[in-house]
């Protein structure tokens, strides 16, 4: 399959299919938008009606406290418990006065009021007729009972159903199709619109939680004769009675559905015309892909630095600039296999000196001391004491040369261990210190307050410290200082720890900066050159890192001097502890 065709492939996989699949979500949201909007929509009318219910029981309730409280009320329930016949029918009288005129005053609200005494006896009642009087079948009428004051009866009061659920509340609804069902939960009787009573059975069922119709309300979709449905139910406490307000959606999905063909037939119209752009522009974007193809076999070549294709702000051009970085990092990498290499070779240098060059260099510098402490008896001839310390220094020298190189080309086991760098740092100091006394210079430490507990090996790690001191010291003329500093471990976010070595010299020169932790790379008479990359592998081995800071924009022109820092990592346990 050529490129061309599996990028048609990618075209049509991860954008033609997914904007058809877009167009699929956006009709099931906007059902979804459909059926909370005929939510929101019974939500209100159910609420609305809800509200107007309550505050006419409200008002009910207001009303039977005044028939309740009264002062008439009052005098006649003390006569009728105190047994005075004529003192009662004149306080019933008295009441059935300010009782009527009360009724009046509400209206429709009550069609009769009784007063009953505690044994349930009638003492009063107010009807307009007889029959209105008697009735009590829980479907025209709604029986309302309140305890008198002191609980010395109870004032009963028929309210028709109308005056709480008045017409004008019964004919909203939401839609053509949509419905109201009222039902009194105390008699089990539906108070409107009998024949859809059994929506609030599927109501129910299809409610989302018991939680939500614990709430007092809550939102239910369910089918119903063919349709979805979507319906708000109330329950309400006083009275008891639950409001269901269902719409249809079908009544509204035939726009949705209609859009649902204009989008798709869209996605596919725009689709194709895509496909054509892309074409297009595939075809002019192969000359910079071609381009970088021959940039990658350069590569291959050997050349790191290939031309490439101008970086635009487009894909290739975002292409090229990482092929650069790429190549980039490629080159970097090579370096360090170069210099991986370099220490191979001086690990079989090494084990060769071992064999060849050690031992001889030992028996030399037996006979040479020997023949020294002879000198010293007078049995070697004056003129030749000269030469012999000569010759004796230089063997030294070339055993430490030996010697180091044996450690730089060696596989070191490192033990390591938590240990406070300001500590490792301070046993280093003290350890130069006679050198350095010895020179005429001072050396001058700080550090950080927070934690500075790294993993590592104390002893290679104070031996990287030291040589570090020692060459700074050599460095820094007589009666000046070595400044020694650690930072990095007062930061809350900080993972690493620095220690910064600074000499009064004259700083490194910079055509030798690339070149001083290279091995047997030196600038001292008499040095091995193998200090720093000594220093350094301790630091890699560790975690970290060994460089020599660039202070060109730090420092004045009368401060001049190196300053190399050694960068490690801090202990798990000091990070954690530095986070909390």
């Amino acid at each position: 399959m050529t490129l061309r065709s599996k990028l048609l492939l990618m075209f049509v996989c991860f954008a033609l299919i997914p904007l058809l699949v877009i167009g699929a979500l956006g009709y099931v949201e906007s059902l979804r938008a459909l059926e909370s909007l005929v939510a929101s929509q019974t939500s209100v009318i159910a609420e609305r009606i809800a509200v107007e219910v309550r505050d006419r029981r409200e008002r009910v309730d207001a009303n039977i406290a005044l028939l309740a409280e009264n002062v008439e009320t009052q005098r006649m329930l003390a006569a009728h418990a105190a047994g005075d016949s004529a003192a009662e029918r004149t306080a019933v009288e008295a009441a059935r006065a300010y009782s009527s005129e009360v009724r009046a005053a509400m209206g429709g609200d009550a069609e009769w009021i009784e007063f009953r005494d505690a044994s349930g006896r009638e003492l009063l009642r107010l009807a307009d007729t007889l029959q209105a009087a008697s009735r009590d079948d829980g479907v025209g009428v709604m029986r309302v009972t309140r305890a008198l004051p002191s609980s010395a009866g109870t004032v009963v009061v028929g309210v028709p159903i109308p005056a709480l659920l008045p017409p004008e509340l019964l004919d909203a609804r939401f839609g053509r199709s949509g419905y109201l069902v009222v039902l009194d939960r105390s008699t089990g009787r539906a108070l409107h619109d009998p024949e859809h009573v059994d929506a609030l059975a599927l109501a129910h069922e299809a409610r989302h939680t018991p939680a939500e119709e614990s709430a007092g309300s809550y939102v239910a979709r369910y089918r119903d004769a063919d349709s979805t449905r979507v319906a708000t139910v109330v329950a309400l406490t006083d009275p008891a009675w639950t409001i269901l307000v269902a719409g249809t959606v079908d009544e509204f999905s035939a726009p949705f559905v209609r859009l649902r063909a204009t989008t798709l037939t869209l996605i596919v119209v725009i689709g194709l015309i895509a496909a054509v752009g892309f074409f297009l522009v595939l075809w002019r974007a192969t000359a910079s892909l071609r381009t970088l193809t021959a940039a990658a076999d350069e590569v291959g070549q050997g050349n790191f630095e290939p031309g490439l294709p101008a970086a635009g702000d487009d894909e290739v051009g975002r292409l090229a600039r990482a092929f650069g970085l790429m190549t980039g990092r490629v080159r970097e990498m090579m370096a360090q296999v170069e210099r991986g290499r370099q220490m191979a070779a001086v690990g079989e240098f090494a084990n060769e000196i071992a064999h060849e060059i050690r031992n001889p260099l030992t028996s030399i510098k037996l006979n040479l001391q020997a023949l020294e402490r002879g000198s010293r008896q007078d049995q070697v001839a004056a003129p030749l004491v000269r030469p012999l310390e000569i010759s004796l220094r230089e063997v030294q020298r070339l055993d430490r040369v030996v010697h180091g190189v044996l450690r730089l080309g060696r596989d070191r086991s490192v033990e390591r261990t938590t240990v406070a760098l300001h500590q490792v740092v301070q046993r280093a100091i003290d350890v130069a210190r006679p050198q350095l006394e010895q020179r005429g210079i001072r050396a001058s430490a700080t550090s950080c307050s927070g934690s500075d507990q790294v993993l590592a090996d104390a002893a290679q790690l104070e031996a990287a410290v030291l040589n570090l001191l020692l060459n700074a010291a050599e460095a820094t003329p007589a009666g000046g200082v070595v400044r020694v500093s650690i930072d990095g471990c007062d930061g809350a976010e900080a993972s690493h720890v620095r220690v910064r070595i600074e000499d009064g010299g004259a700083g490194v020169a910079a055509e030798l900066r690339e070149r001083i932790f290279q091995p047997f790379f030196t600038t001292k008479p008499g040095g091995t050159g193998l200090g720093l990359a000594l220093a350094q592998r301790t630091a890699e081995e560790h975690g970290g890192s060994l460089t020599l800071a660039d202070r060109s924009s730090e420092i004045t022109t009368s401060e001049r001097g190196a300053v190399f820092v050694l960068e490690l990592p801090l202990a798990p346990d000091a990070v954690l502890g530095r986070s909390a």
